[in-house]
């Protein structure tokens, strides 16, 4: 019973019907107009805080009927510590060393108001709302933007280590994200023939010659006919354009007046 409230002590007669009942067994008591049955393994518990706020104290009557016992107050620090770590801070001690002070100062200095409540009970809701808020701000550092504005500094190592690199690798760098005027306008130097890019902190990169621009790469470009396009008759005419329109007498006389090399046969 966490909440007493003040006419506890009239059910003073009903406790000691219940203690007198319990002690036969398969006793029957009356309550609230209805016949019930008393388990003898059955107890009957108090717990209260008498400093807590909103909360009595125990009437003498029926304090009485019960055998008191006192709890040693809970480590505050202790319990934060562990609920701090169960939410992901990893300086849970230090923290815990500060929040329980806090809370203390507050319920010492504040004025007493009925809606202040400095407990353990509120000092876990806040530690659990604090732990949501974490990884709420963890998740959305996560995300990058859709849009930068402008080419980071940290494009710096890439470009050293891929872009300048002297070998006969094919690099790839690729841009992940929507491709936004602002930034992709920085590029315009290193895809002309300048092979030249400038970065925001000043810094100049040249494109070494073993890495072709986009402007070259563009400039190129294959073309497929399929075989009902191009017949082998448009081929050998074709052949025939690229052969010298010379007369086929004046080639004859050409062949016969090279000198000839062969060497006459010996007769076995």
């Amino acid at each position: 019973m966490d909440r007493i409230f003040v006419g506890l002590c009239q059910i003073q007669s009903i406790l000691q019907g219940l203690k007198a009942a319990s002690v036969y067994p398969n006793a029957e008591i009356k309550l609230v107009g209805k016949t019930l049955k008393i388990n003898p393994h059955a107890g009957i518990f108090i717990t209260m805080h008498p400093g807590y706020a909103g909360q009595s104290n125990l009437p003498d009557n029926l304090k009485k009927r019960f055998r008191s016992m006192v709890m040693t107050r809970p480590d505050g620090e202790l319990i934060t510590q562990v609920l701090l770590f169960s939410q992901g801070f990893r300086t849970a001690e230090i923290l815990a060393s500060k929040v329980v002070p806090f809370f203390s100062l507050c319920d010492e200095q504040l004025s007493k108001q009925p809606h202040y409540d400095f407990g353990l009970r509120a000092l876990k809701a806040v530690l659990t709302s604090t732990g949501h808020l974490k990884r709420a701000c963890s998740l959305q550092n996560q995300n990058l933007d859709d849009t930068p504005d402008q080419l980071s500094d940290s494009y710096d190592s890439i470009a050293e280590q891929e872009i300048l690199v002297q070998n006969a690798k094919r690099h790839w760098i690729i841009f992940d994200g929507d491709t936004d005027p602002e930034w992709v306008k920085n590029l315009n130097s290193v895809l002309d023939d300048n092979k030249l890019l400038t970065l925001p902190n000043g810094e100049r990169l040249n494109l070494p010659n073993n890495h072709a621009t986009q402007a070259t790469v563009s400039c190129c470009g294959m073309v497929c006919f399929g075989e009902d396009a191009v017949t082998p008759d448009m081929l050998y005419e074709n052949y025939l354009k690229t052969t010298p329109d010379v007369a086929l007498e004046v080639v004859a006389e050409n062949i016969l007046m090279e000198p000839t090399t062969r060497e006459p046969n010996n007769p076995k």
